[in-house]
């Protein structure tokens, strides 16, 4: 089915940084938030209440669902999609078992996750997706990759090869 037509422009109700770039016909929708640094290439279209951290870079044609979240600093490409609930950019689980002399009992202790995600061009990720961040390299979803909904992409993970949570369809037989 056909999508409506985006209205282009901020709406007033919206809330972005005067540090961040629009490119051209960008739509960004109510109650969106749109952080310091952030660039969003020409035609991306934003929608009600996406959350975009400082120094997100979103590529030209992209468009994101109501609700998603986009933490600080990571990447998404040209012409991707992205579903209402999907957050991109969380922390993994990045903990580590300190014990000060190795006898008496320790407890887990926050590492710091300084990787970031990259996803590709021609991506999909489907609805209230978790892309966590890398502790130490990114995370990095090739282009034209494609993620089901409520799938959960753990921290450091890389694929460079397109991959589909759907089959591709059966050819018939030219014999009947």
């Amino acid at each position: 089915h056909p999508l409506p037509p985006d209205p282009t422009g901020v709406h007033s109700a919206a809330m972005v940084d005067a540090g961040a770039h629009l490119g051209r016909n960008v739509s960004v929708g109510p109650f969106a938030v749109v952080g310091a640094g952030a660039v969003l290439g020409d035609d991306v279209v934003i929608g009600p209440q996406v959350c975009i951290g400082a120094g997100v870079t979103i590529g030209a044609g992209t468009r994101l669902w109501p609700r998603v979240t986009v933490y600080a600093g990571c990447r998404i490409g040209a012409r991707c999609v992205v579903h209402s609930g999907a957050v991109i950019g969380a922390d993994g689980f990045g903990n580590a078992w300190e014990s000060r002399d190795g006898v008496e009992p320790g407890h887990w202790v926050k590492v710091p996750q300084v990787g970031g995600v990259v996803i590709g061009d021609d991506v999909e990720i489907g609805s209230n997706c978790s892309i966590d961040r890398g502790a130490l390299e990114d995370t990095v979803i090739g282009s034209g990759c494609s993620a089901s909904m409520r799938a959960n992409i753990l921290w450091r993970c890389s694929s460079a090869a397109p991959i589909r949570t759907t089959s591709p369809p059966r050819r018939r037989s030219a014999r009947m």
